[in-house]
């Protein structure tokens, strides 16, 4: 896990901006390394690259329990890949 202390004592601003750029590469990584993202992005015609902002976040539908217990080996590969 990474600590950004410097944020604690950033602007409202700053720290929105630096969320939306964590917010993208996390787009990013699950688009290339999550066969459940991947399928869920393809099923939503989801763009990750028109997601940008907090706000965008809406347009992902939730991942519900359900989910987690349908595709949990989809789960379990994206952990291994993080290890």
């Amino acid at each position: 896990m990474e600590f950004h202390p410097f944020i604690e004592k950033s602007s409202t601003q700053e720290i929105k901006a630096f969320q939306e750029e964590k917010l993208q590469e996390l787009l990013a990584y699950l688009e290339g390394n999550s066969p459940f993202y991947q399928r869920l992005f393809k099923e939503n015609n989801i763009n990750v690259e028109e997601i940008s902002r907090l706000e965008d976040l809406q347009k992902i539908p939730v991942t519900t329990k359900n989910d987690l217990q349908q595709y949990n080996h989809d789960f379990s590969v994206l952990l291994q890949i993080r290890l």
